[in-house]
């Protein structure tokens, strides 16, 4: 490929000021409006300036040229001024800032000037804020923590600090724990995602976080994370075999047409899943990994290149002579537009590692074993409550968990099971084997069918009550079958640690937890409701019911009971006395009637 093709890229870029490149990048971002998850920021890699950034510093290792350096270096104080003055909460590697820090840093290995290397920490360390913890950072390489991981990574090949080996395990420890663990092996999905299945993507998915991995290993020189590359891979090798192309969304009027879109290239171009999946399965060396990356993310499918042919032709090693004018262009920036093309072919014909400069890093990982993240992963509360309060316990379960079967319940009651404390371990593992079952049962039904059918009943559920009024409450209604009642003899339901420790001591009762769908896969699709006097309510419509006739008998069964039962019923609804009960009572059951309809507990018969 030509450095300088015959539409001079280079000089028509060391005419504009920095204002220039600002309009660019503004131009390109209106030029994306209405793809899927565009950034709100300008300074990215992404179709921003710092993607023209690397383009010219890339250049400059070609040529040496002083006057190019002086440029870049000179938009590059600009930059930083820019970002000082402009707040943001996205920190990611191509569409937000952490890619200024990125290039911070190649450009301090380049002209050895400390204050581009102190700009570049300054950056990272303003990402601990919002991005690190923010429950709306994906993991991916792109535009999450798994690209914040590739930076850190940058940094600490060139200071080995002990600061940043700290943050290195704080961002890949929420990575790991941000997981999806099945039988398939090792995904991810993003807050709200709405997929057909956890993506393999390599910008958005698995790919692209198994390529952070095999990076993190080949710098740290340890198998620390051989059981999470291995499942990871075991996923991927899945996806790839049951992949599926024909994909139809018309059915689907909730989701958005820029989701239907990114949903429609993550499912195509299997070849290319088999291209990326063969290259990070044939190559583990730093340098090889990193010279690559541009051009892996862009034959990922997600990004949707509209120069693929080229991208792929320049991957499989193929003559581009021919095809050098397709990639002439400064418009669009760096991953929709032909420059990206140009920088990735550059540093990919750069990845033959010289053996006799290869260097040497000492990078400590502190990542769960994988008996470890298995236990942790399948019962979760279990887990944390035997670590905290039956250390001996916990490290028995460990020893007997072997990392190629996630299926544990029999190696755990086979422990607990002679233990003192026995009936109150199984009654806590059996709660959370209860929660395993019920996550199966819905990954049935695949992501997207599952946010367009709780969405779709929300809405259609809104408009019954407002527009039958009164009359809703002669409808007949039933326990839902997407829901699940779960009784046990302690109660769970709290995630605080000290109120589980509590039921060590408190003698055993009667508690129930109910199950539905939701479309949070930080919650694993669930959502539990701990129920009191409701689960009378809930097991009442086990069979068909109108409103009106659960209400009359929910007041003859409060009549009915004992004082001391009433005044529990008093109490737990915030009455006044039995008078003032009896005189609320449909309007206390009606209202929770309707939350328990809105959430899926309860559904109207057809």
């Amino acid at each position: 490929m030509k450095l300088e093709p015959e539409l001079d890229i280079l000089d028509e870029i060391l005419n504009l000021n920095f204002e220039d490149l600002k309009k660019q990048a503004e131009n390109n971002q209106e030029n994306l409006k209405g793809n899927y998850l565009i950034s709100g920021n300008i300074e990215n890699i992404e179709f921003g300036i710092t993607g023209y950034l690397f383009f010219l510093l890339e250049h400059y290792k070609k040529n040496k040229s002083l006057r190019l350096l002086e440029k870049i270096e000179r938009f590059t104080l600009e930059l930083v001024a820019y970002c000082g003055q402009v707040a943001t909460a996205n920190y990611s590697l191509y569409t937000g800032r952490g890619g200024v820090a990125y290039f911070l840093l190649e450009l301090y290995k380049v002209n050895e000037k400390a204050v581009f290397l102190e700009y570049a920490v300054k950056i990272i360390k303003e990402s601990e804020n919002e991005f690190l913890d923010s429950a709306y950072t994906s993991d991916y390489l792109l535009d999450g923590r798994a690209g914040m991981l590739f930076i850190l990574l940058t940094l600490f090949k060139i200071n080995g600090s002990e600061e940043t080996e700290q943050l290195i395990n704080t961002y890949l420890n929420i990575v790991l724990d941000n997981s999806v663990l099945t039988s398939k092996g090792i995904s991810w999905t993003a807050k709200e995602e709405i997929s057909i299945e956890d993506s393999c993507d390599f910008a958005r998915g698995a790919l692209g976080i198994l390529f952070t991995l095999k990076y993190i290993n080949s710098v740290s020189g340890n198998e620390s994370l051989t059981f999470y590359i291995t499942q990871t891979e075991k996923y991927i090798e899945d996806c790839i075999q049951n992949f599926n192309e024909d994909i139809v969304l018309d059915q689907y009027p909730l989701i958005s047409e820029a989701e239907k879109k990114h949903i429609l290239n993550v499912n195509s171009h299997k070849e290319d899943y088999i291209r990326i999946f063969k290259f990070l399965s044939d190559n583990k060396e730093t340098e090889v990994l990193e010279n690559n990356l541009p051009l892996l993310l862009l034959l990922s499918p997600s990004v949707n290149s509209p120069f693929i042919s080229l991208v792929r032709n320049i991957f499989d090693g193929e003559n581009i002579v021919d095809q050098t004018d397709e990639i002439t262009g400064f418009e669009e920036g760096f991953l929709t537009g032909k420059m990206g093309i140009a920088y990735a072919e550059i540093k990919h014909s750069t990845s033959v590692i010289d053996e006799s400069v290869k260097n040497e890093y000492t990078l400590s990982l502190a990542v769960p074993s994988g008996e470890d993240f298995i236990f942790r992963k399948r019962y979760p509360k279990f887990y944390e409550f035997t670590k905290v309060n039956f250390p001996a316990v916990h490290h028995k379960i460990v020893k007997a968990i072997t990392t190629d079967n996630i299926h544990i319940l029999t190696n755990i009651l086979l422990i607990i099971e002679t233990d003192s404390y026995g009936e109150l371990f199984k009654d806590f593992l059996l709660w959370e084997e209860n929660k395993n079952l019920f996550y199966s049962s819905m990954i049935k039904n695949h992501n997207s069918e599952r946010f367009s059918d709780i969405v779709a009943r929300r809405n259609s559920l809104f408009d019954r009550f407002e527009n039958l009024g009164e009359a809703v409450l002669d409808l007949p209604l039933r326990l839902s079958s997407d829901a699940k009642i779960i009784n046990t003899r302690w109660d769970w339901s709290s995630d605080d640690m000290y109120q589980q420790t509590l039921n060590i001591i408190q003698p055993p009762g009667a508690f129930a937890v109910v199950l539905t769908p939701s479309y949070d896969s930080k919650t694993n699709y669930t959502t539990e409701t701990a129920l009191n006097i409701e689960e009378t309510l809930l097991r009442a419509l086990s069979d068909p019911k109108t409103i009106r006739t659960v209400c009359a008998e929910f007041k003859f069964y409060c009549l009915a009971q004992p004082d001391e039962v009433v005044d529990k019923v008093v109490k737990y609804t915030h009455s006044k006395d039995k008078a003032d009960l009896i005189e609320r009572l449909d309007y206390l059951v009606i209202r929770t009637i309707k939350n328990f309809i809105y959430n899926g507990c309860l559904e109207f018969v057809q």
